[in-house]
């Protein structure tokens, strides 16, 4: 056999070889890196909208607020809402806790993004609540208000973000507030778990868990909260302003 022929015979088999081992890879098992990409933002319709039912609390003026109520309604009122099938159709929701010497007082709200359909099943669910039924009755909650389902005045991802953000904040703090609130009403639950309500009031027990929780902030929220926030950040300098 000549050398040339030989030579030829050499380079085919390199090449077969070549293929086979480029066809063999092609039949592997997946062996790309997993895709993390974030969930992409929701195509926006005008089906979709921001809705919030927002429930007024009594204060007498000369004390500190109620906080407590917050978290009794977060726990009693909203966590079986997001528990339902209602809640696990929300795209974005979160809690809002304010209390100011203005006409709206203490108020907590549970806003969320969500079609006209579902708001209304969830504004069914809270309002035939017995539990929250009882405490109007009592005086503890002066005024429940809903938002006009016949209306979308918010479609957008971005509409309840503050209007002074740069935009792409305004469309992705959303994100981040539902985490936040997530978190909290998740240390409720466990609060919960960890000591079970035994023969004080519902009121009571809720007194004490608010109070955990604040306790939990103020050792933690340094370390767990902020550093691993700001971390998150690269640990870039922030201005803050009061």
């Amino acid at each position: 056999m000549s050398l040339t022929k030989i030579t030829r015979i050499k380079y085919t088999g390199l090449f077969l070889l070549l293929m086979g081992c480029l066809m063999a890879c092609s039949t592997l098992p997946n062996q790309v890196e997993p895709d993390i990409k974030s969930e992409p933002l929701p195509i926006i319709s005008s089906v979709n909208g921001w809705r919030t039912v927002r429930f007024q609390i009594r204060w007498q003026l000369d004390q500190e607020p109620e906080w407590y109520i917050d978290t009794m309604l977060a726990g009693e009122i909203i966590a079986p809402v997001l528990a339902s099938n209602a809640g696990k159709q929300l795209r974005f929701w979160r809690v809002h806790r304010r209390a100011k010497h203005d006409p709206t007082g203490h108020a907590f709200s549970f806003i969320f993004y969500t079609h006209n359909k579902n708001a209304s099943d969830i504004y069914n669910a809270i309002s035939g609540n017995p539990t929250l039924a009882q405490w109007q009755r009592e005086g503890r909650i002066a005024n429940i208000q809903y938002d006009d389902l016949t209306h979308n005045q918010q479609p957008n991802i971005e509409d309840t973000s503050d209007k002074s953000w740069p935009l792409e904040i305004q469309k992705t703090w959303p994100s981040f507030m539902m985490g936040s609130s997530r978190m909290w009403l998740d240390l409720i639950a466990e609060i919960k778990v960890i000591n079970p309500q035994k023969k004080d009031s519902l009121e009571h027990y809720y007194q004490e868990i608010q109070q955990q929780i604040t306790l939990l902030w103020q050792e933690n929220g340094q370390h767990a909260w902020l550093h691993h926030l700001n971390a998150l950040y690269g640990y870039s300098p922030l201005a803050i302003h009061f």
